[in-house]
């Protein structure tokens, strides 16, 4: 079966290191193998006190972020697109350029985070 992901860029705040960063995450936990090997659950602290989850707009407190997948330890960070953009066509996933267009374009967004592409494996 096909599955279409999406990859944002978001905001993280490094507790080791103290300090923010814009990483890579995905929508959710990939099913291809490949895939599951460059993807880490953290945790998300909060980034503000006045964004708070409500039942009507629930904040997600783990995130699936992306690492490097030559140093499974490093998150992938927004400078890091060509490593992330390598290794998918490498591992034969595709670029929706399309369906990225018009979600990019569209003017009512679902989250506060920013689209980056959508991928597709079959």
């Amino acid at each position: 079966m096909t599955q279409t992901y999406t990859i944002f860029s978001q905001i993280y705040y490094d507790t080791y290191n103290v300090c923010y960063k814009r990483i890579l995450t995905i929508d959710r936990k990939p099913e291809a193998q490949c895939l599951q090997q460059i993807v880490k659950r953290l945790h998300m602290p909060k980034l503000s006190e006045f964004k708070q989850s409500t039942p009507c707009c629930p904040i997600e407190k783990c995130i699936y972020a992306l690492v490097n997948p030559y140093n499974l330890q490093e998150l992938l960070r927004l400078e890091n697109q060509a490593i992330l953009i390598t290794y998918l066509t490498t591992n034969n996933f595709t670029i929706n350029t399309s369906l990225t267009q018009l979600m990019l374009d569209n003017p009512i967004k679902q989250t506060s985070e920013k689209q980056l592409m959508y991928l597709i494996t079959g």
